[in-house]
């Protein structure tokens, strides 16, 4: 019967394909996520009461909002940087009337809208990223002037909101993965810009996780990248890890605390640790 021979034939597919996915994943690796300056050389908290300025770019996002209401709440006077005032009047809703919301508009592009609204902080936390999400990114283009700007007003931490699926430099996932999967969903069936805001290059400059690692040492930067985002109360701590893509969400006020912890954290300085709960098999 013909069916014997395309049950076989189908059988040592199935295998083939295990065998390959097999050894991809045995290949894997992080490349230089976890290198870095970890704890060294990092300076301790700011003692005191000194209320410290801290600049959220994107801060009419889901992330960026979670991450302002969170920062008021512990006592930062928050610089919400956006795009569209009505916009950012909608999403903050009554937390636009707090004494230590500042509002500054303007692109992140513009190095002078930048300059204007860093200057006396000390913390960065970049959440921008495509809108609509079939949108070109804003982020990759304006890397090395976020990082002049940086440079220009002293800050001491830059903080930037990646994505899970988004490579680091030198990271490898195997072939035949669950994560290889998710990136072609998402990249071409649902045209989202958001992998290739976070990674690949414009215009011949390097992609932003390459340029911050080459080029931007004498920056305290932290690359977070979250598996998918979800409203709703918070859930709990978020572990940093080196594990292979899976898929998962966590609630962005969890992000959003993950994030300030940041500022003064030491652990990830330099690092692009991927953020999802427990438990982890690769923790950092």
């Amino acid at each position: 019967m013909a069916i014997a021979p395309l049950a076989l034939g189908v059988a040592a597919t199935s295998l083939t394909v295990a065998a390959v996915d097999r050894v991809s994943k045995s290949l894997a690796r992080p490349g230089v996520a976890n290198e870095g300056l970890g704890e060294q050389g990092v300076a301790e908290a700011a003692e005191g009461t000194t209320t410290r300025r801290l600049v959220v770019l994107g801060a009419s996002g889901g992330s960026g909002v979670a991450v302002v209401e969170a920062a008021l709440e512990r006592n930062y006077h928050v610089v919400a940087f956006a795009r569209d005032q009505q916009r950012l009047n909608r999403e903050l809703g009554h937390l636009m009337g707090h004494a230590s919301l500042e509002v500054a508009l303007g692109e992140i592009s513009d190095l002078t809208a930048l300059l204007s609204a860093m200057q006396g902080a000390q913390a960065v936390i970049c959440t921008v990223g495509p809108r609509p999400e079939t949108a070109p990114g804003p982020l990759a283009p304006a890397i090395q002037i976020l990082v002049e700007a940086c440079r220009k007003c002293q800050i001491e931490r830059l903080i930037v909101q990646g994505c899970a699926l988004a490579s680091a430099p030198g990271e490898w996932w195997g072939l035949l993965t669950p994560a290889r999967l998710a990136r072609a969903v998402v990249r071409w069936q649902n045209s989202s810009k958001a992998i290739d805001d976070a990674e690949v290059s414009f215009h011949g400059q390097e992609s932003l996780r390459r340029y911050l690692y080459n080029e931007a040492k004498d920056v305290k930067w932290v690359v977070a990248r979250p598996v998918w985002l979800e409203e709703g109360e918070a859930r709990g701590a978020l572990v940093p890890n080196l594990d292979t893509f899976t898929q998962s969400s966590i609630r962005y006020a969890d992000l959003a605390l993950w994030l300030l912890e940041q500022v003064d954290g030491g652990d990830y300085v330099q690092k692009m640790p991927r953020l999802k709960y427990g438990p982890v098999e690769y923790p950092i």
